[in-house]
């Protein structure tokens, strides 16, 4: 669980937007508490910020290979 505004996939313009589902979020969205399945930290590689792109991409192969998981 996580704010919008910790995330590293929120596009940081005005007005706010979720790169993942492509919606505008107002200051007091961003704000609240989320139990978002997207939800990442930022990352950085060499001082410079993973794009959200490649987070959400990351963030898709994650769950993917969760659903994997299971008794066999």
């Amino acid at each position: 669980m996580g704010r919008c505004i910790d995330c590293g996939i929120l596009i940081r313009t005005e007005p706010h937007k979720c790169y993942r589902y492509n919606t505008e979020l107002s200051e007091q969205e961003i704000l609240r508490e989320r139990d978002c399945l997207f939800f990442t930290e930022p990352e950085y590689d060499d001082g410079e910020p993973v794009p959200p792109s490649q987070l959400v991409l990351l963030k898709e192969l994650d769950i993917k290979s969760r659903k994997m998981q299971g008794p066999v």
